[in-house]
């Protein structure tokens, strides 16, 4: 029992364990105290291990958001259009920056071009568009496209 006591003794000082667990290890570890400290240096390491992993995904998160903020924006499209077909059809992003950069003169244009009867459309990856000159108002692509197709009827109808 003495010997026992002393490894356990041993093992809270060298390991910083309560005299429980030391017990318990030295029981599991048939009174090996060497086994008993490698075995405590490998859980050790692997927590300070999981500890890295879990830090490395932390700092790793906010690139993540940002690339999937950038596809999002890079898979949406901004369209200008007339009754007929499309003017322009380019990402958002080169969209905003060309505004930014010619801001006064961009918002002119704009409003002057949705005055005009053209149609200013941002549309999604899931296929939703944001009709501009109908003040935000989302559609779906398939109501689009079945406006469109009765559009295609109508003006077919008038040359007949």
């Amino acid at each position: 029992m003495t010997q026992s006591l002393d490894k356990i003794d041993l093992l809270k000082e060298r390991a910083n364990i309560s005299y429980k667990e030391a017990a318990e290890l030295l029981e599991q570890f048939d009174g090996n105290v060497v086994e008993v400290l490698i075995h405590l240096e490998s859980k050790r390491e692997e927590r300070h291990q999981k500890v890295r992993e879990e830090h490395y995904e932390r700092r790793q998160q906010p690139k993540k958001n940002a690339q999937n903020v950038l596809n999002e924006v890079n898979s949406t499209r901004f369209i200008l259009k007339n009754n007929k077909n499309k003017l322009i059809d380019v990402p958002l992003a080169i969209a905003a920056i060309v505004a930014v950069i010619t801001l006064p003169f961009s918002i002119f244009v704009l409003i002057g071009l949705a005055i005009a009867g053209n149609q200013i459309v941002i549309k999604k990856k899931g296929g939703k568009l944001f009709k501009l000159d109908q003040v935000f108002q989302v559609v779906t692509e398939e109501e689009t496209d079945n406006e469109e197709a009765k559009e295609t009827t109508e003006e077919s109808k008038k040359e007949e």
